[in-house]
This record gives structure tokens, sequence and C-alpha cells, in this order.
């Protein structure tokens, strides 16, 4: 018979939303590595090579990840190369950390 494991052992689900700013523009992603973004599947971009960012929201708390663009984002693609320009940051919390 199944019991359910004691509170503390309880996981939950975080609100997770993840852009990648370029261009003046704002691109939904749908994962992020250490070496490449996957935009959407609805997401279509035509974006020279540049410096961005990648912005994640965790519940309610915003961090930035500088980022450079080394061949855009060619279109019709959903995958592009980033490389790091420095670590992400925390630029906002939606509440104090206990």
């Amino acid at each position: 018979m199944y019991t359910s494991p004691p509170t503390e052992y309880r996981q939950f689900s975080a609100e997770v939303r993840i852009e990648l700013n370029a261009a003046g523009q704002t691109f939904r992603v749908a994962s992020v590595g250490p070496e490449e973004v996957i935009l959407h599947a609805d997401q279509d971009a035509d974006i020279a090579p540049m410096d961005a960012e990648i912005t994640l929201f965790v519940d309610g708390d915003e961090f930035v990840w500088p980022v450079y663009l080394p061949h855009g984002v060619v279109p019709f693609s959903r995958v592009a190369r980033i490389e790091p320009l420095t670590e992400m940051r925390c630029v906002s919390r939606r509440s104090p950390t206990l």
C-alpha cells in the first residue's frame, strides 16, 4: 500500500519562464544549456551575432545571464549557440531569502 512521503520530502513545481532578449526583442525559450538556447516552436528570429541576455524567472525571482550569440539566431532554426559573458546574477527577489 502506498503512503505519501513525509512533508519535508514532498516536491513542488516552480513557476519558471525563460526569455532571450536580443536586438530589442524578447523571445520565449524552451530550454537553455551552457552552450545553447532552444527557442519555443512558435518563435522565429533573424538576429545578427551580438550580445544578448537570458532572463530566468523562478517563482517571482528574476535572474539575468549576459551572453554572446556568436552566430546570431538563424531563421527557421530554434537552436542558437551562446557564449557566457559573465555569471548569472539575481536582479530582483519576490521575497527575502530565509
